[in-house]
């Protein structure tokens, strides 16, 4: 079967990451009704058009939703709609073509036959990392989270395609007895999903790569940090500058503590692994294997008496494109 297509998997990123219901700002909360701050807000704070705009457009689901119809609210929204969308679009177009790459490459080599049943064997195909990197995001934010769930999923697929063997299948019934001293090349005619081949299947679950994404984000934060704690003090000062001195109002809102990894980081990585897991899960369970070549001798074979026989140590190598 191929790959999974760039619009499924985009598709399967979206709806998750829409699933955790997000607004923008995250925490807001009202003003109190009848306080000083609420007169503020509605009489100095913005002018009256920008008190009631329009939100994200209607269409597909939006990723984010705005928490009130404020102008400021409503244009964070749709730019990080945009963006996020930007991102996803990017990931899973360069992750399905890169997977279609090694697929149309991988595989499998030095599986030993002895009659009908094959046994062992390694799936080996191009590492998909270096093929990702060439072609990572121009813009230094998405580039830092596109690096990052690469790189955990490109080694994770290299941990599953390591796990993978051969559980002893009769993939050669023919062989069985084969009227020859020695089977010329001979493709299996049993054809089973690659996920009825043995294998370690929690490498790609989303639970271990959205962890590992999440853990990998938090190590890169110190490069950040000096840049953000800076930002925030310019923009306090700004902000603290324009308000009005007013009673029980100070800046404490705006000491914003810094985080480890990054705004909804957390649940970027899960749609991205969500999707990657569900797509894994489909393809192992259509993608046949076939193309698996073998050759060895019939010792057996020893005519009038004995007019065919087993294969006994043969050797099965793949023709790359046998995952079909």
């Amino acid at each position: 079967m191929p790959v999974p297509q760039m619009s499924q998997m985009h598709e399967l990123v979206r709806n998750q990451f829409v699933s955790h219901k997000l607004k923008i700002p995250p925490d807001w909360q009202p003003p109190s009704p009848g306080s000083l701050l609420e007169l503020h807000y509605k009489k100095f704070a913005f002018k009256p058009e920008e008190l009631l705009t329009i939100p994200g457009l209607p269409g597909k689901p939006n990723l984010f939703s705005a928490s009130t119809a404020n102008h400021y609210h409503t244009e964070a929204q749709k730019f990080l709609i945009s963006k996020y969308d930007d991102f996803m679009n990017h990931t899973t177009t360069q992750l399905c073509d890169v997977w279609d790459k090694w697929q149309k490459s991988a595989t499998i080599t030095n599986v030993v036959v002895n009659g009908p049943v094959a046994t062992g064997g390694q799936l080996v195909g191009p590492p998909m990392l270096p093929m990702l990197m060439a072609k990572v995001p121009l813009q230094r934010m998405m580039a830092k989270y596109y690096t990052v769930a690469t790189t955990v999923l490109s080694t994770a697929w290299m941990a599953f395609q390591s796990s993978v063997k051969i559980p002893a299948l009769p993939l050669y019934p023919q062989l069985a007895m084969f009227p020859g001293p020695s089977v010329p090349p001979f493709a299996n005619t049993v054809q089973v999903p690659v996920g009825q081949l043995a294998h370690m299947p929690n490498f790609l679950s989303k639970y271990v790569t959205q962890k590992a994404m999440v853990s990998m984000l938090d190590h890169k934060e110190a490069e950040y940090k000096e840049r953000i704690q800076r930002a925030l003090g310019n923009a306090k000062s700004k902000v603290m500058g324009r308000m009005p001195s007013l009673p029980g109002v100070n800046g404490t809102w705006l000491d914003t503590p810094p985080m480890p990894t990054g705004p909804f980081a957390g649940e970027l990585f899960d749609s991205i692994s969500h999707a990657f897991e569900n797509c894994f899960n489909q393809w192992k369970s259509s993608t046949l294997v076939s193309k698996l070549m073998v050759t060895g001798p019939v010792p057996s074979f020893a005519p009038p008496a004995t007019p065919a026989g087993p294969i006994v140590g043969g050797l099965a190598n793949m023709i790359p494109g046998g995952l079909t």
